[in-house]
């Protein structure tokens, strides 16, 4: 059987396992397809799906792709992952710039903090909002002189 879409023989299939299904699925030219093979990746912990995932965060023309592959970068606490997601939140699609900004809070490194504190004035209110979010998480949420907010949870 060959698929219609991307020409790949299940014989090709034989041999590798789930995750190198999945992967190789990232590269599918049916978004939908490549976009639940991102979000599965993420939900299965495959670590070693991350340099691809990262591979896939640079298709910019794909933003819903761009945004599953972020989840999952997040999901998996890619600490690699922070430069191309501070790029994603810099200059992508709406919904990948939110993705984004929640997998960086997720991977919570100083990096991805500081990712989050330069995107503090992103140029649309719903990424502000998430990435305040992300930062309250965190604990690193600053008042209006610059000071470090106390949360009053225990951090919790």
């Amino acid at each position: 059987m060959i698929c219609p879409a991307c020409g790949a023989s299940a014989k090709e299939a034989r041999g590798r396992n789930y995750v190198q299904k999945l992967i190789a699925a990232l590269r599918h030219p049916v978004g939908e397809t490549a976009e639940f093979a991102a979000q599965l990746l993420g939900e299965l912990e495959a670590q070693e799906a991350v340099p691809v995932l990262i591979e896939t965060l640079g298709r910019s023309g794909e933003p819903y792709l761009q945004a599953a592959a972020a989840r999952s970068l997040g999901d998996l606490q890619a600490a690699e992952a922070v430069p191309a997601l501070r790029e994603v939140l810099r200059s992508s699609y709406l919904v990948a710039r939110i993705a984004a900004a929640r997998a960086l809070g997720r991977i919570a490194t100083s990096e991805a903090v500081a990712a989050l504190e330069e995107a503090r004035q992103d140029r649309t209110e719903s990424v502000r909002r998430a990435v305040e979010e992300q930062l309250a998480r965190r604990g690193a949420v600053s008042g209006p002189d610059g000071r470090k907010l106390v949360r009053d949870d225990g951090g919790h």
